[in-house]
């Protein structure tokens, strides 16, 4: 056993060596400068591409703030001028009407037709047929309720739109509008859908 003895504290020993050698070298530099040394040899043999394409560089001019002076202690609140400039305005509307008796005149009373119900946009004319006592009819497509006939005379729209005029490719409407100067015509056109 004695001569055993001495050769596993041998042994041990050159364990604890090589443990205190290998601790030292890694314990020995410190991380902090290890990570330094790491970041100087990029920033040492990183430099700039030398051709950038794609942008010119310009030289940026000096910011000059402005220093904003007035007697107002607010710079956003309205001015004397332009109060002056909203009467002048206000003046200038006064021919506005209130009434129905100011423009081409108030849309017709009448029983409510159902292709009122839709915009124009939502209505398409998909063909004409003759009838011997409404002369010519146009048959309207709606979104919802199939075909429809429509004559001259009859409303369509949601704009007061009285039918004027079917012939095979188009049907005119006049639509009236309410503006500040009273109702207002505006002529409107629903052409033919070829399938």
């Amino acid at each position: 056993m004695n001569k055993c003895q001495p050769q596993s504290f041998m042994v041990v020993m050159c364990i604890f060596t090589l443990s205190t050698g290998f601790t030292d070298f890694f314990v020995k530099e410190n991380v902090y400068e290890k990570t330094q040394n790491v970041i100087s040899d990029i920033q040492k043999t990183t430099l700039p591409s030398v051709e950038i394409t794609g942008f010119e560089s310009k030289e940026l001019s000096e910011y000059k703030p402005y220093h904003f002076v007035s007697d107002d202690s607010d710079p956003f609140s309205v001015k004397a001028f332009v109060e002056e400039v909203g009467r002048i305005q206000s003046a200038e509307n006064s021919d506005s009407c209130e009434g129905d008796e100011c423009g081409d005149g108030p849309p017709a009373p009448h029983a409510p037709f159902f292709l009122e119900n839709y915009s124009l946009d939502q209505l398409a004319m998909t063909g004409t047929l003759s009838s011997p006592t409404k002369g010519k009819i146009a048959l309207i497509m709606t979104p919802d309720s199939g075909i429809v006939n429509a004559a001259v005379g009859e409303y369509i729209g949601r704009q007061n739109g009285l039918i004027i005029a079917i012939n095979r490719e188009v049907m005119i409407i006049q639509e009236k509008y309410r503006t500040a100067q009273g109702w207002q015509n505006r002529n409107a056109s629903l052409p033919l859908i070829r399938n």
